[in-house]
């Protein structure tokens, strides 16, 4: 979940640092990206949690085995939310690292500023999102 996110995050990223910056100022273009991250976010945890519950969990007593469709319980949710997010900022400090060059003190530094918070907000949410897709079914 967390890769595919931080692809689009990417491209959108790029988008924002080459143009939405320069005619809407830092934060602004952040306010702006962060709901089409959130709704791409949604649409990218609904299809990877329809491609795990389009499988089964086969369980055997003795002779008889039962066949059952797999859901994603609110643990799950919470779990894969909680691995997303951490692993979205592991992405995002180690794409700061290679292109800036960025220590993880400077990085977590950097966190701590008006745009970055922002940004921040954004990604709590999208570790939110697993979730409240589960609470929505």
């Amino acid at each position: 979940y967390s890769g595919f996110v931080f692809a689009v995050g990417f491209a959108f990223g790029m988008v924002r640092a080459m143009w939405a910056t320069a005619a809407l100022g830092e934060e602004m273009a952040i306010v702006c990206e962060i709901p089409m991250m959130l709704v791409a976010s949604w649409f990218i945890w609904e299809k990877i949690s329809k491609r795990i519950e389009s499988t089964f969990v086969v369980t055997c007593d003795g002779d008889f085995c039962s066949r059952e469709r797999r859901k994603v319980s609110q643990t799950d949710a919470v779990v894969a939310g909680l691995i997303s997010f951490f692993y979205l900022l592991v992405y995002e400090f180690l794409l700061s690292k290679a292109l800036l060059g960025e220590t993880l003190a400077t990085f977590v530094a950097k966190q701590f500023t008006r745009p970055k918070l922002i940004g921040l907000m954004g990604q709590v949410v999208f570790g939110c999102i697993p979730l409240a897709r589960c609470l929505t079914r």
